[in-house]
């Protein structure tokens, strides 16, 4: 089987496995969902997308990486190795 049949299986959506998705330019798709449960309810799951680097500067200053536009001890012109 493939993605496609996996998504179209009667008991994968029993199971409501198959979540719609809002990826990044507007387009919907469906994707399989978290099979584990928690407190008898799916886990939650974002169903809207961020385009690439949309969240970059936000995610890199929560993990301490950035420090005035910069990441730390590089400028923005060096290449990570």
């Amino acid at each position: 089987n493939g993605y496609a049949e996996a998504l179209a299986d009667p008991q994968t959506r029993h199971l409501q496995l198959v979540q719609p998705i809002t990826l990044p330019g507007g387009h919907r798709t469906r994707t399989v969902a978290c099979p584990v449960w928690l407190d008898g309810a799916p886990v939650p799951m974002a169903t809207a997308l961020p385009g690439l680097g949309e969240d970059t500067e936000r995610l890199r200053a929560a993990r301490g990486e950035v420090e005035h536009g910069r990441l730390r001890g590089r400028s923005h012109h060096s290449t990570i190795e």
